[in-house]
């Protein structure tokens, strides 16, 4: 217990059944079991979106949230995720570097979502006090345009260390690692921000658990000589690139069959967060049919 001790401290949120990841973003280091698929399908309404890049700001409608995990061996699983449609209702506009090539009119704009493939890969059980570890790699393709306002049109690289501890029937489990993101501004230079997420899941009963977690990017950002507006220059963080600090909880509920319905709701801890929102979902495992 003494090798972990900051762990008690810092599980303040998250959680899950049979590994579930929907709707958290913090990963435990269990896996998806070999020769099982999971399936995750959701939906996110955000109130306050900004987009600094454009300079539009809005409620955020993320319609169809793809999440598909293969258990490809006893320590391994192999990620995709898509977002069908995203969709966002303008309430303000200012000048940003991208204003000019915004190709929509009128009060809403609409696009796809990024595709993220990844995998995850355990290489220490939980066993004598230490926690279970793994590594989780994720590359965010670009599939939204800048035209719309919503896509950066760049890839962005994650990387983090996984561990995952039981104390009782609480599961714990906190990410470390660093987010490699392409700059809009200019295409020869990244941010290196470092990431994180705390997560924890508590079963309520045999079939709910509440699970949530505390998860973002932090670091200094990087600034270009593009003219921009006052707050944007005064801000920390790059545009496009900007620091994250979020939070969900939510409720778990599994129906049975291997299918789990889940309700929870968001909130933005930096101004450059939306501010609040709703989660809502399912998900079901599945033997691989290959």
């Amino acid at each position: 217990m003494k090798r972990i001790a900051i762990l008690p401290a810092l599980l303040l949120l998250s959680g899950s059944l049979f590994a579930q990841e929907r709707p958290l973003h913090t990963e435990p280091a269990s896996t998806v079991p070999e020769g099982m698929t999971r399936f995750g399908f959701g939906f996110e309404v955000f109130q306050d979106a900004t987009f600094r890049l454009s300079g539009l700001k809005g409620n955020l409608t993320r319609a169809g949230i793809c999440d598909l995990r293969f258990g490809v061996g006893p320590r391994a699983e192999l990620q995709m995720g898509w977002t069908v449609q995203e969709f966002l209702g303008v309430s303000e506009r200012s000048p940003a570097p991208h204003t000019e090539k915004l190709a929509f009119s009128g009060n809403s704009t609409s696009d796809y979502g990024d595709l993220f493939v990844g995998s995850k890969v355990r290489f220490l059980d939980e066993k004598n006090g230490w926690p279970a570890m793994g590594l989780h790699f994720l590359a965010q393709i670009p599939i939204a345009s800048n035209e719309t306002g919503i896509g950066n049109d760049v890839t962005n690289i994650f990387s983090a260390l996984v561990m995952e501890r039981h104390f009782g029937r609480l599961k714990g489990f906190i990410n470390m690692g660093l987010a490699l993101l392409g700059d809009p501004l200019d295409a020869a230079a990244q941010d290196d921000l470092v990431l994180y997420g705390v997560g924890m899941i508590y079963p309520v009963t045999s079939r709910i658990n509440l699970v949530g977690d505390i998860h973002g990017r932090a670091g200094s950002g990087r600034h270009t000589g593009i003219p921009v507006s006052p707050d944007i220059i005064a801000s920390r963080s790059g545009i496009g690139t900007e620091q994250q600090k979020r939070l969900r909880i939510a409720l778990e509920i599994g129906v049975g069959g291997g299918l789990y319905l889940d309700l929870g709701g968001f909130a933005g801890l930096r101004d450059t967060d939306p501010s609040y929102g709703v989660v809502f979902g399912l998900s079901k495992a599945f033997k691989s049919p290959f």
